[in-house]
């Protein structure tokens, strides 16, 4: 049942198309019904007809796909092999993965199919439709195989004509490719078209080149505002009468050392201005400078709330300022994917 649920869901997704505006899908149901009543020239047309019209209908790739291996099928039953392997290379293009059902079709049918699909090496390319991602970072896309093979990954600027190789190597069922978003040079890529081209080099068979379309502008980030800075006392002001408290320290004890120096009568008990008064003056002098010099009591009150609102709007812009420089040097890279083509390159 496991098996089945693959073929089922693409078949329930064609049989659930609208009719309005939807003609191919119209077309492709009753194809479905023909091949399932073996009337099988009506349906090989009606099959054909419905895939013709796909394009102007936008008809999913994976529903494209299994009307291709139904077309096959029905090539197969008319006794037409090319036509059935023609058929089955197409549903291979828009479906790596797609297999025919053993519980559904004929063992002549999935032998016929698998004959095309070990000599034909396809991928198809899974990316995101419209990201942003930085440069640096990671963007991730998927391939997928329609069998084993070796491949080659290149990210190329059709301007310039210079390519990246983004990885060489085999590929089984599926691989993860990731870009960081740099070009050869190691820089943010110019804003316009880069091609992703997948080379595939089967052992047997073409070789085969994907090319998706990618449209690349780059995205700077906005900075952000720096804070203003409060309304207060310039940095590095006193508190009210803070610095004339310190002055008259000082001029008080140089002006009492002074005078035990010049007046050593009142000073002195001998009457004679002995040693002792240079000992008591210097004593004033020192204590007057010690007043001047030593830190400044905790400041409380308007002015300390003052000073503290300007140290944390320095830290602030600080960290702005490093962030809004962050920012300049980060680029983004907004990345539009467009529709991939599959083309043969012609080595045989």
């Amino acid at each position: 049942m496991t098996r089945r649920l693959p073929g089922l869901v693409c078949l329930a997704a064609l049989v659930a198309t609208p009719l309005a505006g939807q003609s191919a899908g119209d077309l492709v149901r009753r194809g479905l019904a023909a091949y399932r009543g073996l009337e099988l020239d009506r349906a090989a047309t009606l099959l054909q007809r419905g895939l013709d019209a796909a394009a102007a209908d936008a008809l999913a790739d994976s529903a494209r796909a299994t009307s291709y291996l139904y077309l096959g099928a029905t090539q197969v039953l008319r006794g037409r092999p090319e036509a059935a392997a023609a058929a089955f290379r197409e549903a291979l293009a828009f479906d790596p993965r797609c297999r025919p059902d053993t519980l559904v079709f004929p063992p002549e049918v999935t032998g016929a199919f698998q004959v095309v699909r070990r000599t034909t090496a396809y991928v198809r390319i899974v990316a995101p439709s419209d990201t942003t991602v930085a440069v640096g970072g990671r963007y991730v896309v998927q391939l997928y195989a329609s069998m084993p093979h070796e491949a080659t990954v290149e990210l190329t600027d059709p301007e310039s004509g210079r390519s990246r190789s983004l990885y060489a190597g085999s590929v089984a069922d599926s691989l993860e490719l990731v870009w960081d978003g740099r070009d050869t040079k190691g820089a943010a890529p110019r804003t316009g078209l880069l091609l992703l081209l997948v080379t595939s080099r089967p052992a047997a068979g073409s070789e085969r080149v994907t090319r998706l379309p990618l449209t690349v502008k780059q995205v700077l980030v906005d900075t952000l505002a720096l804070p203003q800075r409060p309304a207060d006392l310039p940095a590095g002001e006193e508190p009210p009468g803070g610095g004339s408290r310190r002055v008259r320290a000082l001029a008080a004890g140089i002006l009492g050392g002074l005078a035990v120096v010049l007046l050593p009568a009142a000073v002195a008990s001998d009457g004679q201005g002995g040693s002792a008064r240079f000992v008591v003056g210097g004593t004033l002098g020192l204590a007057g400078l010690v007043g001047f010099v030593a830190p400044r009591p905790a400041a409380t009150g308007p002015a300390a709330a003052n000073r503290r609102a300007i140290e944390a709007w320095r830290r602030a812009a600080d960290s702005l300022h490093k962030e809004n420089q962050r920012r300049r040097e980060e680029v983004y890279l907004r990345i539009v994917s467009g529709p991939q083509v599959g083309l043969a390159s012609g080595r045989q």
